[in-house]
């Protein structure tokens, strides 16, 4: 659906809750990557995750229209006002992500083509009518690219210093509460099901392991070994 109409469909209250309950659970993972990157100058989240993120938002905030409520425009729209601080991050300090001299020496072309890409692409989805009314299957794709290289960065040696337990945390329980709304209201929609699980699994598998190694980091930071020397 496109255009400034809406046709509001009709949600149950619960259904209403988990959706948008998991938008909110979702704000402290913005503020919190915001924060390290002033704070400590590193780029928190994964640059494609960013790129795919803030391209869904625009077009689901100013582009494409829900079904729900315009209430719920707006929050779409208010999660990508939050982005755009991200965005910023990336452009200043998403080059940090790769040791590549090439990717280094083009980083500002890559992330205008990684946008333009993102963008395309849920741009098409939603327009070839595979997507749901709330902009869901897309939101799954760019979850489902964030939650893998979240993960992706820890299994490959990335300091976990500069990992974020909060944003784990918040990013899985906020998925988690849209995943319980699509068992809800779309339960015999496989494709949406599956990404769902899978996303599911790969943000429980990030939260355990990257709560582990932070745990044996303070273990290790409060217990230096002692030298023998």
């Amino acid at each position: 659906m496109t255009g400034m109409s809406y046709v509001l469909a009709t949600y149950t209250s619960w259904e209403r809750f988990w959706f948008i309950q998991g938008f909110v659970l979702w704000t402290p993972a913005y503020v919190t990557i915001v924060f390290i990157a002033l704070r400590r100058h590193v780029l928190e989240i994964p640059m494609v995750a960013a790129t795919s993120n803030i391209a869904w938002e625009f077009l689901w905030g100013f582009v494409f229209h829900q079904d729900m409520s315009p209430r719920v425009q707006h929050v779409y729209r208010g999660a990508f006002v939050l982005d755009l601080f991200i965005l910023g991050a990336v452009f200043l300090l998403g080059a940090k992500q790769t040791t590549a001299p090439l990717l280094k020496r083009h980083h500002i072309v890559l992330v205008v083509a990684l946008l333009a890409g993102w963008g395309a692409l849920f741009w098409s989805l939603q327009r070839s009518g595979y997507d749901l009314p709330l902009g869901t299957n897309s939101a799954y794709v760019d979850t489902l690219v964030m939650s893998t290289l979240y993960l992706w960065f820890f299994l490959t040696g990335i300091d976990v210093k500069n990992l974020s337990f909060v944003v784990a945390c918040s990013k899985g329980l906020g998925t988690a509460m849209v995943t319980v709304f699509v068992f809800l209201r779309y339960p015999d929609n496989e494709f949406a099901a599956t990404i769902a699980v899978i996303c599911g699994l790969l943000d429980a598998t990030y939260i355990v392991v990257l709560g582990r190694a932070k745990l044996a980091r303070r273990r290790s930071i409060a217990s230096p070994p002692v030298s023998t020397a």
